[in-house]
């Protein structure tokens, strides 16, 4: 499933299951959609929530499209066994904080409380990678962050949230190991800059502080080098990165 951001929406692979179709697709998950094309049925919108929120990010995902007497509307699912991305539901914050110590060492993972108050304080900064099962929705990866004020990354910057603020500090971007090398990193990464770009449109910069070895991954996803960071988080140097955005109109 390949994921394209266009304004606010995400593009995935879907089956059409409305009741006219001869072969409706098997149960799986689904997202309101429009067609972008006379009957196009190989692509669909997934429409984000432009100040996201458990509520609406639930509204988002409830399966069937409100505006349906369109002509070009009709019923589809996700068919692809690839992972999708979605905004952050309170629900996810105890998985969330599973992978976050599972991908952290001690001294540097973020504990519940934190991303408790990510969750609640800079959803538009927050989204998960998700995988439909036979068991249902699960988890696999994440990358959240909140607002600062200023242009570069400061211990201070690091450990709050100002709404007003416009640089993005990107606090973590973890995928659970069993689906590492397979670019669900990059492919969520590229996602968030996606997202975070219409849910806070005031972020002129985005920033994170990365080891050595991830520099050339971060590199690869449109980031680049400040240099070494003033931040000390653990027992090993972090190197700055980042990335200008344009600002929505």
């Amino acid at each position: 499933m390949t994921v394209t951001h266009v304004k606010n929406t995400l593009f995935c692979k879907v089956r059409s299951t409305h009741p006219a179709a001869r072969r409706p697709s098997a149960v799986c998950k689904a997202v309101p959609i429009t067609v972008p094309g006379a009957r196009d049925q190989s692509r669909v919108v997934c429409r984000l929530p432009s100040q996201p929120n458990p509520s609406a990010s639930r509204q988002y995902r409830s399966g069937v499209c409100s505006r349906a007497a369109e002509s070009d509307m009709a019923y589809y699912q996700v068919v692809s066994d690839e992972p999708f991305f979605r905004g952050i539901e309170l629900e996810d914050v105890e998985r969330v904080a599973d992978l976050e110590a599972g991908g952290y060492p001690e001294d540097e993972a973020a504990s519940l409380e934190s991303i408790t108050f990510r969750a609640k304080s800079a959803p538009g900064c927050f989204i998960v990678a998700v995988k439909a099962g036979a068991n249902g929705d699960e988890v696999i990866g994440f990358v959240n962050g909140t607002l600062a004020k200023g242009e570069t990354l400061k211990h201070e910057t690091m450990s709050d949230h100002i709404p007003e603020g416009d640089l993005l500090c990107i606090h973590s971007v973890c995928v659970e190991e069993a689906h590492r090398r397979k670019k669900v990193g990059t492919r969520l990464l590229k996602a968030y800059v996606a997202y975070v770009q219409q849910s806070t449109p005031q972020a002129k910069r985005l920033a994170l502080i990365c080891k050595e070895c991830l520099v050339g991954f971060y590199s690869s996803c449109g980031f680049e080098m400040v240099g070494p960071s003033d931040v000390v988080h653990g027992k090993d140097k972090w190197f700055e990165m980042k990335m200008d955005v344009a600002i929505s109109a």
